[in-house]
């Protein structure tokens, strides 16, 4: 009872710092730079990035994100960082299990083009780093720059993710001289 009372708290404080950065006039960039999604992403090699701006959850009002949510696929590697809202059957012996991350996860994606949805769709499945849960992914990338995330596990409610096929965000290494 005290872990779900941690995540309702948890889940309550997010949701109010994000309607109050929101009400503040905070903007979420799109990444799109008018490249069409065949450009972005190479179905043969499973090459995409997703940057996550709209949360979905089953039973709760959509939400807009802050940056730094998104989910990468590059090769049969995954790498993702999504908030999670909704109903959990799992106790999470770490606070920060309850997002969906996965740091260099190795998955074997199946891609397929919907020419009737104008878009790819890639599914596959992961194991959560904090406990042993796992995921069933299923990822719409339309030509129009638009993606949906579908996440689904058997100990939550099913979720989905807005976001926009963007070029994935280069990092600057700082050397420091000695």
């Amino acid at each position: 009872m005290k872990n779900i009372t941690r995540i309702i708290s948890i889940v309550a404080a997010a949701t109010v710092l994000g309607i109050f950065l929101v009400s503040c006039g905070t903007t979420v960039q799109s990444g799109n730079n008018n490249v069409t999604v065949t450009q972005k992403v190479n179905v043969k090699t499973n090459d995409f990035y997703v940057e996550v701006d709209r949360i979905i959850p089953l039973g709760f009002p959509q939400k807009e994100t802050l940056d730094g949510y998104y989910l990468s696929v590059k090769g049969d590697t995954l790498n993702c960082m999504l908030p999670y809202i909704g109903k959990a059957n799992l106790s999470f012996a770490d606070e920060n299990a309850i997002s969906i991350e996965a740091d260099d996860y190795k998955i074997s994606p199946k891609s397929s083009y919907n020419e009737k949805k104008k878009g790819y769709q890639v599914d596959f499945s992961f194991t959560n780093r904090y406990c042993a849960e796992t995921f069933d992914v299923t990822v719409e990338l339309y030509d129009s720059g638009y993606a949906y995330i579908r996440v689904t596990s058997a100990y939550r409610d099913m979720i989905q993710y807005h976001g926009q096929v963007t070029n994935r965000p280069t990092i600057k290494k700082i050397i420091k001289k000695k």
